[in-house]
């Protein structure tokens, strides 16, 4: 059974990647996941080991975090540096393989170090693919990428005749039925494998532009009503108080609707900045109405 193995170190990323193991575990199962290799048994050559290990993995996650690169020893020196570092030799050791989709996933904001820094049979680490697994609210999203791309690595894994290697994020996929030559004309199995690589930026920049016409319809309102009450002195009894105002309302109701867009859009640790923000342009006509007849000027009463 193709595996998937994490790699790690414990002072870097233990509890990102404990998040990460509990997620893939619930998805592909506890069997499917190689997290650890503290069990080697005693007397053992812990290189055969790993190399054994490896070769029962479709998928390597290697988790780096911001000491990833640095981590040192008792005396002193950096991890990386040495031969037998146990994360060295588990990269190393599904680079050789080949087959073995190797995926750089970065935590905690770290970068992906450059080739320089790494040791010359890591060279390779860097021209893999990989993404970022973010905090809350941003962890589900990034992990159900990650598991996406995991499940078509074990897919391809488990297909003898196909290539052992994952196409782009948005490529089609075609596989032949179990059973059926590929030549033949019976239909295929056709994946599409999801690109939410622009999904974040499809996010974001419309919030932005939601947020700054939101922001501009209240004002345009306000002043509005300010300028019709202050400026015109037009009663809304007049048609053109009532045009005045008809404008009014179409621009708080346009700030409304497009605040409710934006509550949809955006995540749950977000949305408590748009209720209240919402509230806020509700109540900035009755304000803006309440400041002028505070201290605006009087009519005189005959």
């Amino acid at each position: 059974m193709s595996k998937i193995f994490l790699s790690y170190r414990r002072d870097d990323a233990a509890t990102a990647c404990g998040r990460m193991y509990d997620r893939l575990v619930a998805r592909f199962g506890k069997e499917s996941v190689f997290k650890d290799v503290d069990s080697i048994p005693l007397g053992v050559n812990f290189r055969d080991y790993i190399n054994g290990i490896m070769e029962q993995c479709a998928a390597q996650v290697v988790v780096i975090g911001r000491q990833w690169l640095n981590s040192a020893d008792a005396q002193g020196n950096r991890r990386l540096d040495d031969s037998s570092d146990v994360v060295r030799l588990e990269i190393e050791a599904a680079l050789r393989q080949g087959r073995i989709a190797v995926i750089p996933v970065l935590v905690q904001g770290a970068n992906l170090p450059s080739a320089a820094l790494l040791p010359s049979s890591l060279h390779e680490l860097v021209a893999r693919n990989g993404m970022s697994v973010r905090d809350d609210p941003d962890f589900d999203h990034d992990m159900r990428r990650l598991m996406s791309a995991l499940a078509l690595a074990l897919a391809l894994s488990a297909s003898p005749g196909q290539a052992r290697s994952i196409p782009p994020l948005g490529a089609v996929v075609t596989t032949a039925p179990e059973g059926v030559s590929p030549g033949s004309h019976q239909p295929a199995h056709v994946t599409f494998t999801a690109a939410p690589q622009s999904l974040p930026k499809l996010r974001r920049v419309p919030l932005v532009y939601i947020k700054v016409t939101v922001l501009l319809l209240s004002i345009l309102s306000l002043g509005m009503y300010i300028y019709r009450e202050a400026v015109l002195h037009t009663p809304s009894s007049t048609s053109t108080g009532q045009v005045l105002n008809a404008i009014e309302l179409a621009l708080s109701w346009s700030a409304g609707v497009l605040a409710c867009v934006g509550l949809s859009l955006v995540t749950i640790r977000r949305r408590g900045v748009w209720i209240v923000g919402m509230v806020l342009g509700c109540l900035l006509l009755p304000i803006g109405g309440l400041i002028y007849g505070v201290f605006g000027p009087t009519t005189p009463s005959e």
